[in-house]
């Protein structure tokens, strides 16, 4: 197995992991969890016989209660929790002081599913709780924060931290979209490397772990030496400790604080719109604990800090917003005026290139590629469309720096797309936007070498192992574009609104006139049976006068032949107002399918024919049991057609045969009638079909020009397909495809 492989198992596998249900607490505090409905005891920390005695799983809460001195708060443990259950209102009361055995502890609480999850922690003297406020109000004299960039800011923000928390080091991080991140405030004992300007990898702070940092605005670790402490249940379902301020660590990053010579941390979570933006993260080179009203406390900090990265980023993106709204104007414009998609953002001086710093954009749409400015080739785009559509991928706005470790097979293209936007237009037609940023060779400095560390366990597990150094480390980053800034997401966005307004437009334009074709195809249909059925009767009594004149004795050879010609010619217009007539009706039928058995309709199609040409083979080369779902009287009709034309025009200078046979499979049945007569000009094969277009030009055959319109319509009422291939000379070849009823 490829290293890469064994990489991408192990990362999967660090992914997985379950730290949520770790099933263990820190050995500074003590857990009781139970059931919020009756108070049964469900879960305890192994240690929980150091803070009460007897066996308390499957007891009620009562059998500790009496042994809390609740003084300090004037309530029992079944009153509080009676009150926050009726009130829904658990972090209100945190912290509830109690005494045990003489002991000062801060009792915690929190509901998860059907439990209350209670832990116990040391109560301190040197909170820190009420000092966040002057801490607050020292950053505000300090910081004009309009004037300040974030670095300015956090570059205070940390200093000040530093000395609130007594933390030896105090970092600011910030991801990046690819969630690797930057050091990008940093305060420090002076005795310490800095990490100011490092970079640390994606890896360092896995996929559930920033989940629970989004949950949870801060996150203590008391001491990386101390053991964790198992969490017993009689219940084989592991309690969800995502909540828990107790919560033990992965021993993978027990591992790595190790090889930072971090002994104890503290992190606040930074986020901005609801989405994990950075991290305040804390080191100390020693066990330290902070109380839980520090650690409370800093939870506004978290809200202040984040509420500044918010407000800096809606002030560049307002600022930006003001640009790119005069450009989707432009735009929208543009489409309406044009009324085509691809003209209004592709074919004028605004287009898409305009909304953003790309360098290149495409249009997929009606299975037509556009592109402008620098692109792949038109091969190139489809693959990349293709690639997306067929992912795990679902976001409708979707951008990466790092296209080619996305799909490996764009590195070749990464001159002009190492970054890609995509916008999805309609994901069942793979329709879209797409746009392109070039490569940007990065130097990035790093924390320590960021390649993946494997190990193997004794089992022969491979998994990640944290690495030992954390020495800066230089190196040259390829296959990556400048990032996507907020706006250029945002106005992406927009267009898309905009396009999904427009396609709205175009298909309410489309319906309505629809509507209005479909009314006139009626109106037409019933004025042609109609008109039709008008001239029938007089032309009939023509017909009828012209014979009793004929009969007549007397009548000179001229008179003859000229009475003729007129009898042939109103034969001819009978004929054409019954077949013009046949299709009216047609057009308006409604079908009712059966099993049809093909093979007998030619046969009867056979006996029918042959006295009008005896001389003439119809082959029936069709299976006895082939059967089509369709309409035995249309598919008569439509099959008669074909073989009577075949019959029809033959070539008289050699015999006479037709051809019918099949070919299927599990979804097409395709039907062929084969002559081997006069053949059709290439120039007429796309005039066959229509209405009272006649292509053999050979005035000893009669035709009206309107019996394969007929055919034509009477297969799309089967949901048919109807294709000719023909040479002159040598015959004609009509492939009729049915869908098999499955």
């Amino acid at each position: 197995m490829a290293d890469s492989t064994f990489i991408k198992e192990a990362l999967k596998r660090c992914e997985d992991e379950k730290i949520h249900l770790i099933g263990s607490i820190q050995s500074h505090g003590y857990l009781v969890g139970v059931n919020r409905h009756d108070y049964i005891i469900k879960y305890v920390s192994e240690n929980i016989e150091l803070l009460f005695k007897g066996e308390l799983l499957g007891e009620k809460i009562d059998i500790i209660d009496g042994q809390i001195n609740t003084s300090v708060s004037g309530n029992t443990l079944v009153e509080l929790l009676n009150t926050q259950v009726r009130t829904e209102n658990f972090d209100g009361y945190n912290p509830y002081s109690i005494t045990l055995n003489g002991v000062p502890y801060n009792l915690i609480t929190h509901t998860i599913s059907d439990l209350i999850v209670l832990e116990f922690e040391p109560e301190t003297n040197d909170s820190k709780g009420l000092e966040i406020n002057s801490f607050l109000g020292d950053v505000l004299i300090h910081l004009n924060v309009s004037n300040k960039t974030l670095k300015e800011i956090f570059a205070v923000a940390s200093i000040k931290l530093k000395d609130l928390l007594g933390m030896d080091r105090v970092m600011i991080y910030q991801f990046d979209d690819d969630w690797s991140g930057e050091v990008i405030a940093e305060a420090k004992e002076s005795d310490l490397e800095p990490y100011l300007g490092l970079h640390f990898p994606a890896t360092d702070i896995p996929r559930q772990a920033r989940i629970l940092y989004t949950k949870n605005k801060t996150r203590h670790i008391a001491s990386t030496l101390s053991e964790p402490v198992h969490i017993l249940s009689k219940s084989n379902k592991p309690l969800d400790q995502s909540f828990c301020q107790l919560r033990s660590v992965s021993p993978v990053h027990i591992e790595y604080l190790k090889n930072m010579g971090v002994t104890a941390s503290f992190s606040i979570s930074l986020l901005c719109h609801g989405k994990l933006w950075g991290l305040v993260s804390c080191h100390h080179y020693s066990p330290k604990f902070l109380d839980y009203n520090t650690r409370k406390a800093s939870e506004i900090i978290s809200h202040y800090l984040s509420n500044i990265v918010e407000l800096k980023s809606d002030k560049d993106l307002a600022e930006q917003r003001d640009k790119y709204e005069h450009v989707v104007q432009t735009l929208e414009t543009q489409i309406r005026e044009d009324w085509n998609l691809k003209s209004g953002l592709t074919s004028h001086n605004t287009n898409l290139l305009s909304l953003n710093r790309a360098q290149g954009a495409a249009l997929f749409i009606q299975d037509e590629i556009t592109v402008i400015g620098e692109t792949p080739s038109e091969n190139d785009v489809k693959a990349i469309i293709d690639a997306f559509f067929n992912s795990d991928i679902q976001e409708d706005v979707f951008h990466t720096t790092s296209l080619a470790h996305l799909y490996p097979f764009t590195e070749k293209m990464k001159d002009v797309a190492s970054g890609l936007m995509i916008v999805v237009i309609s994901k069942e037609l793979k329709e879209c936007l797409l746009w392109f940023k070039p490569e940007k060779i990065q130097n990035v400095s790093w924390a320590g070498k960021p390649d993946k560390v494997l190990t193997t366990s004794d089992e022969g597990v491979v998994s990640l192992s944290p690495r030992k150094s954390f020495e800066k480390w230089e190196t040259t980053v390829s296959n990556t574009s400048e990032s996507w800034r907020p706006y250029e997401v945002e106005a992406a966005k927009v267009v898309k609104e905009k396009i999904e307004t427009y396609l709205r437009l175009k298909s309410n334009e489309v319906r309505r006139l629809n509507e209005k074709l479909t009314l006139a195809y009626d109106e037409l249909n019933t004025f042609s049976y109609t008109l039709s059925h008008d001239l029938r009767t007089p032309l009939n009594n023509i017909h009828g006068y012209l014979e009793l004149y004929l009969e007549e004795e007397g009548l000179d050879v001229a008179d003859n032949f000229y009475l003729q010609k007129v009898m042939s010619n109103t034969e001819l217009m009978q004929k054409m107002i019954k077949e013009v007539m046949s299709y009216a009706q047609v057009t308006q039928a409604e079908v009712e399918f059966t099993d049809v058995n093909v093979h007998e309709v030619i046969e009867e199609i056979q006996a029918q024919l042959h006295k009008e040409s005896p001389n003439c083979v119809i082959q029936n080369e069709l299976s006895p049991d082939l059967i089509i779902q369709g309409n035995a009287v249309m598919l008569f009709q439509i099959l008669f057609n074909l073989v009577e034309n075949a019959l029809k025009y033959r070539d008289k200078n050699k015999e006479c045969y037709v051809k019918v046979f099949s070919e299927q499979n599990e979804e097409k049945i395709d039907l062929y009638i084969e002559d081997n007569g006069v053949g059709i000009d290439p120039k007429d094969l796309n005039n066959i079909f229509r209405l009272f277009k006649r292509v053999n030009r050979d005035p000893a055959i009669q035709g009206s020009g309107v019996g394969l319109s007929i055919v034509k319509k009477l297969i799309s009422k089967h949901n048919g397909t109807i294709e000719v291939t023909s040479e002159v000379g040598k015959g004609s070849i009509f492939k009729i495809t049915f869908n098999k009823v499955q």
